[in-house]
C-alpha cells in the first residue's frame, strides 16, 4: 500500500469518526499539558527549597531531635528525612560536645528555634524565633545586615529581625531602636537582616 493510500484512509476515518477522533486528540493533548505541568511544579519547588537551604552554605549540616528515616543524599532524601521526624526532644549542651569530636568537623553553634508572640504598639503577632551564639551565627548564616549593627559580647535583651518580620508583619515597619516586645520581655532593636528573597524567606522571617 502506497503512502498516498494511507493518508487517504487515514484521512476517511477521521472524517468518518470526527468525534472520537478529536476527544483523542484532546486526551492527548491533556495528558502531555499535565506531564509538563507536573514537572514544572516539581522543578520549581525543588529550585525554591534548594534556594532557601544555599542559605546556610554548602559545608553547613544542620542536626535536629530526634529520630529520621534514610531518604538519600539529595534535596529530595533532606525533605523526607524532615518530614519523618519523630520523637522530638531538645538537644543538650552534651549533644554539642559529641558533634564537636566528629572526624571532619570544623565548628558547631547551638541555636533554639520556636514560636513566641511577639507585640509592637497595639499589635500582637506570632514570630519565628532564632536564638543564636553572637560569637558564632554569622560564619555559620550566609545573612548580611541591612540596618544597624551585630551583636556585642554580654549584650542582653537585644534583637535583629528579619526583612519581613520588619517591613511587611506589623503595620508600621520597625525600626532600628525601637523596642519589640517578646513574650513578655522588652528588647531593643539592634539590627535588620537584608532580604534574602524566595516564597519561603527563611531568615526573612525570625
Amino acid at each position: 500500500m502506497k503512502l498516498l493510500d494511507i493518508l487517504v484512509i487515514s484521512f476517511r476515518n477521521l472524517s468518518q469518526r470526527s468525534l472520537r477522533s478529536w476527544l483523542t486528540i484532546l486526551g492527548i493533548v491533556i495528558g502531555v499539558a499535565a506531564v509538563i505541568s507536573m514537572l514544572s511544579i516539581g522543578e520549581g519547588m525543588r529550585s525554591s527549597i534548594t534556594s532557601q537551604l544555599s542559605v546556610f552554605g554548602p559545608d553547613i549540616v544542620m542536626v535536629m531531635p530526634g529520630s529520621t528515616r534514610a531518604g538519600g543524599g539529595d534535596i529530595t532524601g533532606l525533605i523526607r528525612a524532615v518530614l519523618s521526624t519523630r520523637g522530638i526532644r531538645t538537644l543538650s549542651d552534651k549533644d554539642i560536645e559529641v558533634i564537636k569530636k566528629i572526624d571532619g568537623v570544623k565548628d558547631v553553634e547551638g541555636e533554639v528555634v520556636g514560636m513566641s508572640s511577639a507585640v509592637y504598639g497595639t499589635e500582637k503577632m506570632s514570630i519565628n524565633i532564632r536564638g543564636v551564639d553572637p560569637s558564632k551565627w554569622r560564619e555559620m548564616l550566609n545573612v548580611e545586615i541591612n540596618e544597624g549593627r551585630d551583636f556585642q559580647p554580654n549584650e542582653r535583651r537585644v534583637v535583629i529581625l528579619g526583612y519581613r518580620i520588619a517591613n511587611e508583619m506589623f503595620s508600621q515597619p520597625i525600626s532600628v531602636g525601637s523596642q519589640l516586645t517578646i513574650n513578655g520581655i522588652s528588647f531593643r532593636v539592634i539590627g535588620i537582616l537584608k532580604e534574602s528573597g524566595g516564597q519561603m524567606g527563611i531568615l526573612d522571617n525570625v
